[in-house]
C-alpha cells in the first residue's frame, strides 16, 4: 500500500485483496502481472485445498480396493500442495522486493511488512501449540524449552519432534524455510544485479537435484532432506527466477516461448517417478527426492507463468478466479497454520478421522468429512482474520516503501 498524504487520516481498517482493487506499481501495456493478479488467489487457493485434502484423510482407513480408497489415494497427492506454496511465495516476494529496490526503506519496510503478516497469528499458533495442547490431551510432548524456542524463531525445520508435536504442529517446517528465505533473499536481490539474481535463482533449481541425490547417496536420512532448507530451496528459486524473468523483456519473451514444452517435459517426468511405472524401492527414494521434488517446482512454475501470462477471459483465468479458490487462497495463511491443530482437537472431542461407523459408507465418509473438517478450517481462518491480521496488516501503511529511484548502478546493466 502506499502512504497517506501528509497529513491525511489512516483507517485502521484493512480488505483482503480478493475484495478490493490492489495497489499497482506505474506499468506500462502489457505488464498486468504487476498488479494484483486474481488467478494467483486462486493458485494459492488450489495449494491449500490440496494440503487439507491430505491431512484430513492421512489417518482414513477405507476398506481396500474400495472407491472409497481410491480417492483417498488421490487426496494424499496433496503433499504436493507445499511446492506450490513455495513456487508462489517465491515469486511474491521476488517481485515485491525487484519492484521496490533503488527505493527508500526497502530493508525496513520488507521485514517490517513481513513481520505484521507473518508474525502475530504464528506466534498464537506456536502459544497454542505449546501451553494450550498439553492440558487437552495427555501425555503432550512438547520437547522441552529447545524445541518450542527453535519454533518462536523459526528453525524448526531442524529440529526432531516428538510424536504429538509432529502430528499437530509438524507442516510448521514449510513456514520455517519461507521464513529464513525471506531473511537472506532480499540481500542477494539489493546486492546483484538482476541478471545476476536471476542467474542465482536457475542456479539453484539446477544443483538442488543434484544435491539432493548426493545426499542420500551420502546417507542423509530421507526425512532431513525433505525438511532442511539447503535442500528446499529450488521451488522459491523457481518462483524468483519467473518474478525475475517477468521483468526483463528479452528474458520475459524466452520464458513465455519455453514455458509449454518445459512443463510438458516436467509432467512427463513427473508421471514417470510418481506414477505406476515401477522402480526399485532404494533407487526410487532417491529419484522421488532428488529429481522428483525438481520436477514438481518446474512444472508449478510453468503453470504460474501460464498464469502471469494468460488472459483475463481465458480458461484457465476463469477457472483460477472461481470465488471458491480465490476465498481459499485469500484466508489460506491462517488455514495453514490451523488445519491440522483443528483435525486433532475435532478427533479428541467429537469424532476421529477413522471412525469405526464410517465402514458403513466409506466414500461419504471421506468425501464428508474431508468437507466438514475444510468448512471449520475457514470459518476459523476467517475468525482469525477478523480478530488479528486484518488489524496487524492494517499497519502496514506505517511502513510505506519508498519511491523507487532511477536503477541503482548494478541494477541498470540488467
Amino acid at each position: 500500500m502506499t502512504a497517506p498524504a501528509s497529513g491525511a487520516s489512516v483507517v485502521p481498517s484493512y480488505t483482503p485483496d480478493s475484495q478490493r482493487r490492489a495497489h499497482e506499481p506505474a506499468r506500462g501495456a502489457g505488464e498486468a502481472w504487476r498488479g494484483h493478479v486474481i488467478p494467483l488467489d486462486g493458485l494459492r487457493g488450489l495449494a491449500i485445498l490440496l494440503v487439507l485434502l491430505l491431512h484430513f484423510t492421512t489417518d482414513m482407513t477405507p476398506p481396500d480396493g474400495s472407491l472409497a480408497a481410491s480417492v483417498r489415494a488421490a487426496f494424499q497427492v496433496g503433499w504436493i500442495g507445499v511446492d506450490l506454496f513455495f513456487v508462489l511465495s517465491g515469486f511474491l516476494i521476488t517481485g515485491i522486493l525487484t519492484d521496490n529496490k533503488g527505493g527508500g526503506r526497502y530493508f525496513s519496510a520488507f521485514y517490517a511488512r513481513r513481520a505484521l503478516r507473518i508474525l502475530p497469528v504464528y506466534f498464537l499458533a506456536v502459544f497454542a501449540a505449546f501451553h494450550l495442547l498439553p492440558r487437552l490431551f495427555q501425555g503432550f510432548d512438547t520437547g522441552g524449552v529447545r524445541t518450542e524456542a527453535a519454533f518462536w524463531l523459526f528453525f524448526q525445520n531442524f529440529k526432531e519432534l516428538p510424536y504429538q508435536l509432529s502430528r499437530t504442529v509438524g507442516h510448521f517446517w514449510s513456514l520455517a524455510i519461507e521464513e529464513q528465505f525471506y531473511l537472506m533473499w532480499p540481500l542477494v536481490v539489493f546486492f546483484t544485479s538482476r541478471s545476476t539474481a536471476r542467474r542465482i535463482a536457475l542456479a539453484t533449481v539446477v544443483l538442488s537435484p543434484i544435491v539432493r541425490f548426493i545426499a542420500l547417496q551420502s546417507g542423509v536420512p530421507g526425512a532431513s532432506v525433505y525438511h532442511f532448507t539447503p535442500f528446499r530451496l529450488d521451488g522459491l528459486a523457481t518462483g524468483a527466477f519467473i518474478a525475475l524473468s517477468m521483468r526483463d523483456p528479452a528474458a520475459r519473451v524466452t520464458l513465455e516461448r519455453w514455458s509449454k514444452p518445459v512443463g510438458v517435459i516436467a509432467l512427463a517426468a513427473a508421471l514417470t517417478l510418481y506414477g505406476p511405472v515401477h522402480v526399485p524401492d532404494a533407487l526410487s527414494t532417491k529419484l522421488d527426492f532428488s529429481i522428483g521434488f525438481s520436477t514438481l517446482c518446474i512444472g508449478f512454475g510453468v503453470l504460474l507463468t501460464r498464469v502471469v501470462f494468460s488472459q483475463q477471459d481465458s480458461r484457465l483465468a476463469r477457472v483460477l478466479s472461481w470465488p471458491g479458490l480465490v476465498t481459499l487462497g485469500t484466508y489460506s495463511y491462517a488455514m495453514y497454520l490451523v488445519h491440522v491443530p483443528l483435525l486433532r482437537v475435532v478427533s479428541k472431542v467429537a469424532v476421529p478421522p477413522q471412525w469405526p461407523g464410517a465402514e458403513r459408507f466409506p466414500l461419504g465418509w471421506v468425501i464428508g468429512y474431508t468437507a466438514v473438517l475444510g468448512l471449520l478450517t475457514l470459518a476459523a481462518a476467517m475468525v482469525s482474520w477478523h480478530l488479528c491480521e486484518k488489524h496487524f496488516l492494517a499497519l502496514k501503511r506505517r511502513f510505506p516503501y519508498g519511491a523507487p529511484a532511477r536503477p541503482a548502478a548494478y541494477d541498470r546493466a540488467a
